[in-house]
C-alpha cells in the first residue's frame, strides 16, 4: 500500500468510527496528495467520501460540489461505480433538503448505473431511496411499489438485515398514509428479523417506530413503554444518534402528557449528545423542542435563545420550511410574552417564506397567529383580514382544527373588539362545528383538554345569549355543553383505521395549534437510510 493509500485508509477508519470531523480533515489531506499524483480514481473516490462526511455532519448543501467533482472525474475515467455512488449521494443531499424533484432525478441516475453494473443489492437500495422520495411527496402508492421491489431483491439475495430495514421503510409509509395497523404489523415483522440478527440499533429503530405509531393513536403510555424499550436496546452501545432520537421522541410523549420537567431533562440529555452526533440538522430539531418546553414552562428568555440558535443553524443549512418553523416559534414566544412588535416582525418573515414556497397550511397558521397579535394591538381590521385569509387556506386543505381556531378567534374579535354580538355568535357556532370534526378519534388522555376547549366556546355563546336576553338559546347551549362533555368523555369507540391529523389539542388563542402540530410532525422513528 502506497503512502497516499495509507492516508486514505486512515480517513476511512476514522469515518467508519464516526469520528467525522477528524475524518473530514484526513480525507482533505489525502485529497491534496491524490491531486498532486496521477491516480484520478482515488481522487474521485475521496471527493465522494468528503461529501458523505459533510452530509453526516448535516451540511447537505456543502456536500454537493464534492460529489459533482467526483462524477466529473469518474465520467472521464468511465468509472460507473463512482458515478453511481456519487449520484446516489447527491440524491440523498437533495432529499434531506426536501428538494424531492432533484432527489428523484439523481436517484434514478444512480439506479440506471447500478442496473448497468448488474449490482442487485445497490439497485435495491436505490429502489428504497426512490420509495423514500415518493413517501415524502405523499405518493404512497408509488412509494410502496418501490419498497416492495427492493424487498423482493433482498429476499432473493438472502439479505435479512436489508429486508428488515426495507420493512421499516414500508411500515413508516403506511404510518404516514394513516394505515397505522398495517404499519404496526410490518414493524413487528422487521423487529423479529432485527432480533434474529442481534442488531441492537435496528431493534431500537423498530421500537421507535412502534412508539411513533402508538403516539399517533394517542396511546401515550404505550408509546412511552416502546420508546423506553428502544433506549434499553442501545443502552450498552455508544450510539449517540440513536439515543438522541429516542430522547427526542420520548420528550414529545412527555410534552403530550404535560410532564414538561421530564421532557426538559430528556432534551438536556439530547443536546449533550449533540457533541458526539455532530449533526447540525438534528441539533436544530432538539433545540426547537427544548424551546417549546421552556415556553410552556413560562421561561420565555430561554425559549427565545433556543429558537434563535435553531434558526441560526437552519439558515446555515438552508432548508426553507425549517427556517420558517423557527421564525414561527420565535414569533409565538414573543406573542406569549406580550412583545407584540417583535411577534409581528417574525410572523411577517414566516409568512414571506410560506408565500414564496407555497406552504399553505403553515401560511394559514401564521396568519391565524398574526391575527391574534393584531387583536392585542387593537388593530381589528388587520386582525380580521388575517383570520379570513387563514380560513380560505384551512378550508381548501380541510383542516378542521385550523378552522376551529380561526373561527373562534374571529368570534372573540367581534364580541370583545367590535361589539358585534350576532357576528360573534355565528363565528362561535362555526368554530364548534369544526371542533366536532377534530374528535374523530381520541384517547381518554386527550379527550379532557379537547372537551375543555369545546366547553369554553359554548360558554362564550351562552354569555352572548344571556346579554341579549335570549334565554332559550342560552339554556340550549348550556344543556349542549353538559351533554357533549359527558358524551365525549365517556365514549370509548374503536379507533378508525384512517389516521387523523398528527396534532394535539391546544387552547384557542393564535398560539396556533400548528405550533405544536408542526413540531410533532417531526416525530418519526429513528430509521437509517
Amino acid at each position: 500500500m502506497s503512502a497516499n493509500q495509507q492516508l486514505l485508509q486512515k480517513a476511512i477508519n476514522l469515518h467508519e468510527a464516526d469520528r467525522l470531523r477528524e475524518a473530514f480533515r484526513a480525507y482533505r489531506i489525502a485529497l491534496c496528495e491524490f491531486r498532486n499524483g496521477v491516480d484520478k480514481q482515488y481522487e474521485a473516490y475521496t471527493l465522494d467520501q468528503i461529501g458523505e462526511v459533510l452530509q453526516a455532519l448535516g451540511y447537505y448543501k456543502r456536500s454537493l460540489p464534492f460529489h459533482r467533482k467526483a462524477i466529473k472525474i469518474a465520467e472521464m475515467l468511465d468509472d460507473l461505480e463512482i458515478q453511481a455512488s456519487a449520484s446516489a449521494n447527491i440524491g440523498m443531499a437533495y432529499y434531506l433538503r426536501n428538494q424531492f424533484y432533484e432527489a428523484e432525478l439523481w436517484f434514478k441516475s444512480s439506479k440506471s448505473h447500478y442496473k448497468n453494473l448488474r449490482n442487485p443489492q445497490q439497485l435495491a437500495i436505490q429502489y428504497n431511496n426512490m420509495g423514500l422520495v415518493y413517501s415524502a411527496k405523499n405518493d404512497f402508492k408509488q412509494a410502496t411499489a418501490y419498497f416492495k421491489k427492493a424487498l423482493r431483491i433482498f429476499k432473493k439475495q438472502d439479505e435479512p438485515l436489508e429486508q428488515a430495514y426495507t420493512l421499516q421503510f414500508l411500515a413508516n409509509t403506511y404510518r404516514l398514509a394513516g394505515y397505522l395497523e398495517k404499519g404496526e404489523i410490518l414493524t413487528k415483522q422487521s423487529l423479529k428479523l432485527q432480533i434474529k440478527q442481534n442488531n441492537p440499533g435496528g431493534i431500537a429503530e423498530c421500537y421507535s417506530l412502534l412508539g411513533g405509531i402508538s403516539f399517533l393513536q394517542d396511546q401515550h403510555h404505550l408509546a412511552e413503554e416502546q420508546f423506553l424499550s428502544a433506549l434499553n436496546a442501545v443502552k450498552d452501545l455508544h450510539a449517540p444518534l440513536h439515543k438522541q432520537h429516542i430522547f427526542t421522541n420520548l420528550a414529545n410523549v412527555y410534552i403530550a402528557l404535560n410532564r414538561l420537567d421530564d421532557a426538559s431533562n430528556l432534551l438536556d440529555n439530547a443536546l449533550e449528545l449533540s457533541r458526539f452526533v455532530n449533526n447540525q440538522y438534528e441539533k436544530a430539531h432538539v433545540l426547537d423542542l427544548y424551546g417549546l418546553v421552556m415556553r410552556e414552562l413560562g421561561d420565555y428568555y430561554d425559549a427565545i435563545n433556543s429558537f434563535e440558535e435553531s434558526l441560526t443553524i437552519r439558515e446555515e443549512i438552508g432548508i426553507p420550511d425549517d427556517i420558517e418553523l423557527s421564525l414561527y416559534n420565535i414569533a409565538t414566544t414573543y406573542n406569549r410574552s406580550d412583545q407584540l412588535s417583535l411577534a409581528e416582525q417574525y410572523f411577517l418573515e414566516s409568512i414571506k417564506i410560506c408565500e414564496k414556497y407555497g406552504f399553505e397550511n403553515d401560511h394559514a397558521s401564521s396568519l391565524t397567529a398574526l391575527g391574534v397579535v393584531y387583536d392585542k394591538m387593537k388593530n381589528f381590521d388587520k386582525s380580521r383580514d388575517c383570520h379570513e385569509k387563514a380560513i380560505m387556506f384551512f378550508t381548501k386543505t380541510k383542516d378542521h382544527e385550523g378552522l376551529w381556531a380561526a373561527y373562534s378567534n374571529l368570534g372573540n374579535l367581534f364580541e370583545l373588539g367590535l361589539n358585534d354580538i350576532p357576528m360573534a355568535s355565528n363565528y362561535y357556532q362555526l368554530s364548534i362545528e369544526n371542533l366536532m370534526h377534530v374528535r374523530n378519534k381520541m384517547s381518554i388522555d386527550f379527550r379532557v383538554p379537547y372537551v375543555k376547549n369545546k366547553i369554553d366556546v359554548f360558554n362564550q355563546l351562552i354569555a352572548i345569549y344571556v346579554a341579549k336576553n335570549e334565554f332559550t338559546n342560552a339554556f340550549k347551549f348550556l344543556e349542549l355543553s353538559k351533554s357533549r362533555a359527558m358524551t365525549e368523555l365517556m365514549d370509548e369507540k374503536q379507533l378508525p383505521k384512517k389516521n387523523r391529523s398528527n396534532s394535539v389539542s391546544s387552547c384557542i388563542s393564535g398560539d396556533s395549534i400548528s405550533t405544536i402540530k408542526r413540531i410533532y410532525n417531526t416525530l418519526v422513528a429513528d430509521v437509517s437510510f
